[in-house]
């Protein structure tokens, strides 16, 4: 009977743990619409005074559910990876505008340079992943979550280094949505 009440115990401390590291996020927050993109595109600026996502916890291995707060601006960007004769990234980017995404370039807003088979939401640095779950809860959720060091960044013209989460539409997104 004590091995279950330790195992418990171990099992609160480590979801606790989760609780207590989104809710005090480290690595600064998310630069607003108005922010000026500027240098390279591997960067990852980080604006001073803006606010952050609502930051919740994860979902973990205990099966809690993802708790998703308002993007409040936060700065996406979204790209047609499906096919560039058919019009994808603009619809959805006015979908994620309506919800309170933001964009902060019209490159934002575009063709990946390569087509793709199944839709894939990068997020950008990893305090950035739970804004990424998010995405692909509430509007892809098919999608497969990446960090944009693993191709996120394949975009003509390239969108701004300043976008957090960057969705690539795939062919599966096209044959759900009509194309």
């Amino acid at each position: 009977m004590n091995g279950v009440r330790v195992a418990i115990l171990a099992g609160a401390v480590v979801v606790g743990g989760l609780i207590i590291a989104n809710a005090f996020p480290t690595s600064g927050s998310t630069p607003q619409a108005g922010a000026s993109p500027s240098g390279s595109l591997g960067a990852s600026p980080r604006a001073s005074a803006s606010p952050k996502p609502s930051a919740s916890p994860t979902p973990n291995a205990g099966g809690s559910a993802l708790v998703c707060g308002s993007p409040n601006g936060l700065l996406v960007a979204v790209e047609n990876a499906a096919d560039p004769s058919l019009s994808l990234a603009g619809p959805a980017a006015d979908k994620l505008k309506t919800a309170g995404y933001a964009f902060a370039s019209p490159t934002d807003i575009s063709d990946a340079s390569s087509t793709i088979t199944k839709t894939i939401v990068f997020y950008r640095a990893p305090s950035d992943r739970h804004a990424a779950a998010c995405m692909k809860k509430n509007f892809f959720p098919t999608a497969t979550l990446q960090p944009m060091s693993a191709g996120g960044t394949a975009a003509h013209p390239a969108f701004s280094h300043t976008a957090r989460l960057a969705v690539f539409l795939g062919q599966d997104y096209a044959a759900a949505h009509g194309h």
